[in-house]
């Protein structure tokens, strides 16, 4: 009998000492559960933020380069209604031809009308579709990254107690205030102000401050962004006319050869405005010549002598630009360079090589036909219509930076952008820790004293060391990280290169990481010293 009462009392600690430390275990399993969903939800919440600046980043840039290509089809049309109109001369000519050159004049006109009309009716839609995407797209773009980044700061305070709630009523979250969860918040603010900050604002380009230099570097970074962007039409519209617009012709010992070359292109231009800030500009010019070249062919050595008269005396052995078939530019220029002044000069060097389309200086006669003639420039405002001197310099679409006259407005908005220069994976972390009481976690105290008895102090789960101060509390971090993922061909990179986190491409996703030691203590001591009694 006595054996058998010592076997169930034994039985009875067991099953004492097994329930408690089952209930908590799996409390303390439940309430890590809770810290870790917390915390990945809301660097979830943070990945988001870090992709929508990626997307508005990137929309920013898209609507700059849709500012190119309007400029790049009005500098090709202006060539094109260059080209009709000095076409439409040859027909003016050819018209006392009989019988045919009335119809030559009739179809020369009728392309220039034609070709006129078109420019014309694009370059007013082009001028309203510029100041709609620099006066309005851009700007909402930059205010609505600002603004969707300051919800998401408020967002994480709230987010974390109700995901905190779903997943254990009873747990309560270090350092709240009411129902905010300060620390997530907290940790979230702290972070992104250490490895983002504020949007980037332009100051001037002679800033001295540290901060202020590498807000330019971002700023001349987006913009090389924004020139890689291009589309291959507004890089460079550079090629060689096909034939009969060269060829090769051969008389006797002399022989000619021929080719017609087209250059064109659209820069984005960066210069110092007059309030010592960076300004930029899109700038295009198109143009297209014939090129031709002779010689004298000597028996045995080839095309070696120079050209008999007369091509002796315009051409030489290498080609050289004989005829401007056509030129044109187009352009929207920084708000501060003031209404009708002109953009373009070219002195017949390679000075000014960055303000023209992809090289167009290399047709040296079109191209200072296309550039600032002063004076000449107006005459066709005299004659009307397009004329040999028409002042391409003067066809700006719109005004940057300024709607429709002259601002201090810079023509790139305010954005996000890491600020370090050292390369980032890893975006802002994020710390929950969440505790509750031993009040809220059945055991065979709570029960028993809950019936008026009393634990005998060795059987206390708490006094044993199981609880700290009778509380029991979690901490997870969790952060969003970097990867563009590299098994889909759509999202891989055409050069198979790794690439770092950046705030251009929307590839944030997060993860729970561990923490650092100075983070364990910090939590621990702060852990320890709350009261999380109900």
């Amino acid at each position: 009998m006595p054996l058998t009462v010592i076997f169930v009392a034994a039985v009875i600690l067991a099953v004492w000492v097994m329930y408690d430390s089952g209930n908590l275990m799996s409390e303390k399993v439940k309430l890590q559960n809770t810290a870790d969903n917390v915390a990945y939800s809301t660097a979830t919440l943070m990945a988001r933020d870090l992709n929508f600046v990626a997307y508005t980043n990137r929309a920013m840039v898209a609507n700059q380069v849709s500012i190119a290509q309007f400029v790049g089809i009005s500098s090709w049309l202006a060539m094109a209604r260059q080209f009709a109109s000095n076409v439409d001369a040859i027909g003016d000519v050819l018209r006392y031809i009989p019988y045919i050159g009335p119809v030559i004049e009739a179809l020369t006109e009728t392309l220039e009308r034609s070709i006129d009309g078109i420019s014309a009716g694009y370059d007013t839609f082009a001028s309203e579709a510029i100041r709609l995407t620099d006066d309005i797209v851009v700007p909402a773009l930059s205010r609505t990254q600002a603004a969707y980044h300051i919800a998401t700061m408020g967002l994480i305070a709230e987010y974390g107690p109700e995901i905190a709630e779903l997943n254990d009523p009873h747990a309560q979250a270090v350092g709240a205030l009411g129902d905010y969860g300060l620390v997530e918040a907290g940790t979230a603010i702290q972070q992104w102000s250490e490895q983002i900050g504020g949007q980037n604002e332009l100051p001037s380009a002679g800033a001295a401050t540290g901060s202020e230099q590498r807000e330019l570097q971002r700023f001349r970074e987006f913009e090389g962004i924004v020139a890689d962007s291009r589309d291959p039409f507004s890089k460079g519209r550079s090629y060689g006319w096909p034939s009969p617009f060269h060829g090769r012709f051969a008389l006797g010992f002399g022989e000619l050869e021929w080719e017609t070359r087209k250059y064109g292109g659209t820069d984005f231009i960066r210069e110092t405005g007059t309030s010592g800030e960076y300004r930029w500009s899109w700038a295009a010019m198109d143009n297209v010549s014939l090129w031709a070249k002779a010689c004298t062919r000597v028996p045995i050595l080839g095309c070696v002598a120079p050209p008999p008269p007369p091509f002796s005396l315009v051409l030489s052995r290498g080609f050289q630009e004989v005829i401007p078939l056509g030129w044109g530019a187009g352009h929207a220029l920084r708000a501060d360079r003031g209404p009708g002044g002109r953009y373009f000069r070219y002195g017949g060097s390679r000075a000014d090589v960055e303000n023209w389309g992809d090289g167009s200086w290399r047709n040296p006669l079109a191209a200072s036909l296309t550039a600032d003639l002063g004076p000449f420039g107006q005459l066709s405002d005299i004659l009307g219509g397009f004329s040999p001197l028409e002042d391409h310099s003067r066809n700006n679409l719109a005004y940057l930076g300024g709607g429709t006259g002259p601002s201090s407005s810079a023509t790139l908005r305010p954005f996000y952008a890491f600020r370090t220069d050292e390369k980032v994976d890893f975006g802002p972390a994020i710390i929950a820790v969440y505790g509750k009481s031993d009040e809220s976690i059945p055991s065979q105290e709570t029960l028993i004293e809950g019936a008026g008895g009393v634990v005998a102090e060795e059987l206390d789960a708490d006094k044993a060391g199981s609880l700290i101060h009778g509380r029991l509390y979690a901490a997870a971090k969790a952060r969003p990280y970097f990867t563009r993922p590299t098994d889909l061909s759509q999202f891989a990179r055409l050069d198979g290169r790794y690439e770092h986190g950046n705030l251009f491409n929307p590839f944030w996703q997060a993860r729970l990481v561990d923490f650092s030691e100075t983070e364990r203590t910090a939590i621990s001591l702060a852990a320890t010293q709350l009261d999380l009694s109900e």
